[in-house]
C-alpha cells in the first residue's frame, strides 16, 4: 500500500514520519501497535549492509525517487504512461517543461514535480543525436544547464536566434556551426559591467 501511494503522490513530511514510526515499531516489536523506543536510528537502518545498516528504503527518499521517475517520463517524452501522455498532450502541449511556471491553481502532484526540476537537472544527461528534439536554449543539454534562463534572455537575440531553436539548427553535417552574433546589440555580459 505504501508503494502505491509513494509512487503516485509526494507525501507530506508528517505522513513520512508516521510511516517511519510504524516501520520501526514493526521491526523492533513485531507489530505496529506496540509502544517503545527504537534500538537503532532509522537513518542507520537505511544504510547499506556493507556499512552496518539493513538496506531498508528511506520512505522520504523512495517517494522522491518515484516522483523523479514521472519527471523522467516527461523529459524523455515517454507516452507509454497514461499520465505522462496526458501531461505532454494537455498540460504542456508545446511548452518547454523547464520553462513552465508553477501555476497557482495546479494540483499538488504537478506542483511537486515542477518543484523537483532544479534537483533533477544535474542528474540528467542528454544524448544529442541529431538534436532535433532538444531545445538549444532551454533544455539543460550543455553541462547540465540551459544556455538561456527565459524566453527574453538577451543571449538569444544576440546570437541571432529565436527561442524555438533546436540543437539541430547549429549542427551542419558533423560540425557545430554557432550562429553569427547580432552586431547591432550589446553583448549580454555587458549587463553585468554596469
Amino acid at each position: 500500500m505504501v508503494s502505491f501511494w509513494t509512487r503516485h503522490f509526494i507525501l507530506p513530511k508528517g505522513v513520512h514520519n508516521v510511516l517511519q514510526s510504524i516501520f520501526t515499531r514493526f521491526l523492533w516489536k513485531g507489530n505496529t501497535t506496540s509502544i517503545g523506543g527504537a534500538k537503532v536510528a532509522w537513518d542507520d537502518l537505511c544504510l547499506p549492509i556493507s556499512e552496518g545498516g539493513l538496506s531498508l528504503p528511506n520512505p522520504s527518499e523512495w517517494n522522491r525517487a518515484q516522483i523523479l521517475h514521472y519527471l523522467w517520463l516527461i523529459i524523455t517524452k515517454n507516452t507509454s504512461s497514461l499520465w505522462s501522455k496526458w501531461v505532454l498532450g494537455t498540460v504542456l502541449k508545446s511548452k518547454n517543461f523547464w520553462l513552465v511556471p508553477i501555476p497557482f491553481d495546479c494540483s499538488w502532484i504537478w506542483r511537486q514535480v515542477l518543484m523537483l526540476r532544479e534537483e533533477a537537472r544535474p542528474l540528467i544527461s542528454y544524448d544529442i543525436g541529431r538534436g532535433d528534439s532538444i531545445s538549444l536554449w532551454f533544455d539543460p543539454w550543455f553541462r547540465s544547464r540551459p544556455l538561456a534562463t527565459n524566453r527574453n534572455d538577451p543571449i538569444i537575440s544576440y546570437a541571432n536566434s529565436n527561442p524555438g531553436a533546436r540543437v539541430s539548427d547549429i549542427i551542419v553535417g558533423t560540425e557545430w556551426r554557432l550562429p553569427l552574433p547580432n552586431t547591432n546589440q550589446r553583448h549580454p555580459s555587458a549587463r553585468f559591467n554596469r
